[in-house]
């Protein structure tokens, strides 16, 4: 399977590690001059590749690894999304003045819904201790997914990468 990664950090990093050690094609776009993406890309193996954003919306899966704001601009680029699978980190819109974000405090999904209709998303959730006592366990990530065929499909990739995925309900 082909994984695409629009935006790159810690999270991202991770997840296409497991990926490409799971045996998927991981195709990955940032931002041109990041020097610290193309050296991670690099150690990932022949499996991964940096590409365009374009590139990477043509895989089966695609991760959105960027700020809400700008999620407009980037989906406009986008070839037909109809069926993929859309997950993106992001939850609040920091930003309700956006003129693509109707209401205050939208949250992802709604927007991601409303710019790609034909997608079936999915948000993920990493945990992240709010104090130093609090344990962080790596190996458990969130998830919610509205659509029951999409659910299960992500449930076993992450499974696949050795996540514990926990399905939040809302």
């Amino acid at each position: 399977m082909t994984i695409g990664f629009i935006g790159f950090g810690a999270l991202s990093s991770e997840l296409a590690r497991r990926f490409v050690h799971s045996g998927h094609t991981v195709l990955i776009n940032n931002p041109p001059g990041n020097n610290i993406i193309q050296n991670s890309v690099f150690t990932f193996g022949s499996s991964a590749k940096l590409v365009s954003i374009q590139e990477a919306a043509t895989a089966e899966i695609i991760l959105l690894f960027t700020p809400m704001e700008n999620l407009k601009k980037l989906t406009d680029c986008f070839p037909n999304m109809t069926g993929k699978i859309i997950i993106h980190t992001g939850n609040i819109v920091f930003n309700p003045d956006q003129p693509w974000s109707r209401r205050t405090g939208s949250i992802s999904r709604g927007i991601i819904k409303e710019l790609l209709p034909l997608s079936r998303f999915t948000q993920l959730f990493v945990p992240i201790a709010l104090t130093s006592n609090t344990p962080l366990i790596k190996d458990r990530i969130f998830y919610h997914c509205s659509c029951n065929t999409t659910r299960e499909q992500i449930r076993v990739l992450l499974a696949e990468i050795n996540y514990t995925a926990i399905e939040i309900l809302v």
